[in-house]
C-alpha cells in the first residue's frame, strides 16, 4: 500500500473545492432566474417575455391591449390573434350639393291648387299663372335629367322652382321613370325592359339594376333638394307599369305579387331616406289582377311623411263605391290629393268639391282651367 504524499492531499482538496465552487455557484443562479420556457412566451411588441410561474397578465404593457386574444401555433409559440385587416371602401364620387339645408322637421301636409304647367310654357307664362295658385307642379323625367350615364341637366327643374320661390309658392316634384321616361342607355347598364300591349318600353317590374341605380339616383336628388323650403312634396316613381307609381294596366307572364312588394318596398325605403324633411306621395291605383293591393300594402309600411295621390278626378270620378275612395278611407290619418283627368272647364269647382268630400285637400289643375278663370275661390 503506498502512502499518500502531503502534495497528493492538498491538490485532491483543490479540486474538491474547485467543484464545490463551481456547483454552488450553478444553483444559486438557478434558483435567481429560470431559463426560458419557448412553451409560455408572448410576444408583445417583440420584446414581452412570458416567465414561468408567472400569471400572463402581469405581463400585459400598454403596448398589449388586455383584449388580445392568445392563440397557440404549431411551434408551441403562443402569439396575438392578428387583427383582420381593414377593408377599405371606395369613397362616392361627388355628388351636386343641395339646395336648401336639410330639416328633420317634417312639413305640413299639402294642400290648396297646384298648377300643372303646359309642356311648352314659357316663364313669362308660368311667372304670371303661378300667382293664381298655391304652387306648381314640376314634371320631369329620368332621361331629361340624366340624358347619358353620369350626366345631368337639373335646368328644367331649377328653373320652375325658383319661379315659385320668386312668387313665395310651393312645388310639387315628379320624375318620371316609366312610359317615354326612360333614359336610352340603362339597357345598355343591364336593365332589364319590356315592351307592353301599346308598344310603350318600361323597366321590368322587378329588375334589381333598376332597383339599385334608381335608389343612387334618388340619394343623389334628395342631396340636391331635400329641406329646399319651396318643394312640398316629392312623388314617388319606380318601375312602373304607367309613369311613375304602383301601378300596372297588365304585367309580363312570370311577376309575383311579392316580388312587386319587396322592389316597390325598396323604392320607397330609397325614397324615405333620400329626403327625410320633404313629404312623400305615393299613386294609389289598379294593377292586374290584384285590384289596389299593391299600394294599399306599401302605404301601410309608411309612417306620417307619406300621403296618397291619384288621378282622374272629375265632378262624378271616382265613384264612391270605386277602389281608390276605399283605399283613402282606409288611411284616415294620411293625406290626399288628386290630379284633375282632363281640363275641366265650368266642372272644375264640383270636381274639387268631390275631392274635398273624400277628405283630400291637394288638387292639381291643368293649366287650360287655370288660365282660363275656372278656378273656384280658394278655401
Amino acid at each position: 500500500m503506498h502512502m499518500i504524499s502531503k502534495k497528493h492531499i492538498f491538490g485532491l482538496i483543490f479540486v474538491i473545492a474547485i467543484i464545490y465552487a463551481t456547483t454552488f455557484f450553478v444553483l444559486h443562479r438557478g434558483a435567481a432566474e429560470s431559463p426560458r420556457d419557448q412553451s409560455n412566451i408572448v410576444a408583445a411588441g417583440g420584446s414581452d417575455v412570458l416567465r414561468v410561474g408567472r400569471p400572463l397578465s402581469d405581463y400585459r404593457s400598454s403596448s398589449t391591449p388586455s383584449n388580445i386574444p392568445v392563440t397557440g401555433t404549431s411551434s408551441g409559440k403562443m402569439r396575438p390573434t392578428p387583427s383582420p385587416k381593414p377593408v377599405l371602401t371606395p369613397t362616392p364620387a361627388p355628388t351636386v350639393a343641395p339646395s336648401g339645408s336639410a330639416s328633420t322637421v317634417m312639413k305640413a301636409s299639402p294642400k290648396g291648387y297646384f298648377l300643372l304647367p303646359d309642356k311648352t310654357s314659357s316663364v313669362s307664362t308660368l311667372e304670371a299663372l303661378i300667382k293664381k295658385v298655391d304652387g306648381i307642379v314640376i314634371i320631369t323625367t329620368w332621361k331629361d335629367i340624366e340624358p347619358q350615364e353620369g350626366t345631368y341637366d337639373f335646368s328644367s327643374i331649377d328653373q320652375k322652382l325658383a319661379i315659385a320661390q320668386a312668387a313665395g309658392k310651393e312645388a310639387t316634384l315628379d320624375i318620371f321613370t316609366g312610359k317615354n321616361s326612360l333614359p336610352s342607355w340603362i339597357s345598355a347598364a343591364g336593365v332589364q325592359t319590356w315592351t307592353d300591349a301599346k308598344g310603350s318600353q318600361l323597366v321590368y317590374p322587378t329588375d334589381p339594376t333598376f332597383v339599385k341605380l334608381w335608389g343612387e339616383r334618388v340619394a343623389m336628388l334628395g342631396a340636391r333638394y331635400d329641406g329646399n323650403p319651396t318643394i312640398r312634396q316629392i312623388s314617388m316613381c319606380g318601375s312602373t307599369g304607367t309613369l311613375c307609381g304602383p301601378r300596372y294596366p297588365e304585367l309580363p307572364s312570370g311577376v309575383s305579387f311579392e316580388a312587386l312588394e319587396s322592389v316597390w318596398s325598396q323604392v320607397i325605403a330609397s325614397y324615405v331616406s333620400a329626403f327625410p324633411s320633404t313629404l312623400k306621395q305615393l299613386e294609389v291605383h289598379l294593377t292586374a289582377g290584384h285590384d289596389t293591393d299593391l299600394p294599399s300594402y306599401l302605404l301601410k309600411q309608411t309612417g306620417e311623411g307619406v300621403g296618397i295621390f291619384a288621378e282622374f278626378l272629375s265632378d262624378t270620378s271616382p265613384a264612391e263605391s270605386s277602389p281608390v275612395p276605399e283605399v283613402i278611407r282606409s288611411f284616415p290619418t294620411k293625406w290626399c290629393g288628386f290630379q284633375m283627368v282632363s281640363p275641366l272647364r265650368d266642372r272644375l269647382a264640383a270636381a274639387i268639391a268631390h275631392g274635398s268630400s273624400l277628405g283630400c285637400n291637394y288638387f292639381e289643375i291643368y293649366q287650360g282651367d287655370v288660365s282660363n278663370g275656372y278656378l273656384p275661390p280658394a278655401k
